[in-house]
């Protein structure tokens, strides 16, 4: 009888440590998402500040050609200083130059792939290459 009683509480005491680690793994799984989140957040506003700087350092410079890579979706609003990057969220920056365009317009969007600044006729100029 007494074995009987002794298998009971064993199957009991698993169980309750079944359910601790079970909550232990939600609560890990759950923290390590947030620390992604967090992750894609700081490249996205990596991303704003480098495209926000080159756009400054060709404004200042008048003469230089500069070229970067980028990952995510850019949008540019020239006469609103707005710089847009998109990857699942969406990240703002601006910046002081008021004369962006990409040749034809002010307002355009950006895709990965390579991306290049030049100084031209008192803008700046942003092209996909």
């Amino acid at each position: 009888m007494k074995k009987g009683q002794i298998s009971v509480e064993i199957l009991f005491s698993l169980g309750v440590v079944m359910l601790l680690f079970i909550i232990v793994m939600t609560m890990i799984t759950d923290r390590n998402e947030q620390i992604r989140k967090g992750e894609r957040y700081t490249e996205l506003r990596e991303t704003c500040f480098r495209v926000a700087n080159l756009l400054t350092s060709i404004w200042s410079s008048e003469t230089t050609n500069m070229s970067m890579r980028l990952y995510y979706n850019v949008t540019i609003e020239g006469p609103e200083r707005s710089l847009f990057v998109t990857g699942k969220e969406q990240v703002f920056c601006s910046y002081p130059v008021s004369r962006v365009s990409n040749q034809t317009n002010t307002v355009f969007n950006l895709t990965p792939g390579y991306i290049t600044f030049y100084y031209n006729n008192s803008y700046v100029v942003v092209r996909n290459t």
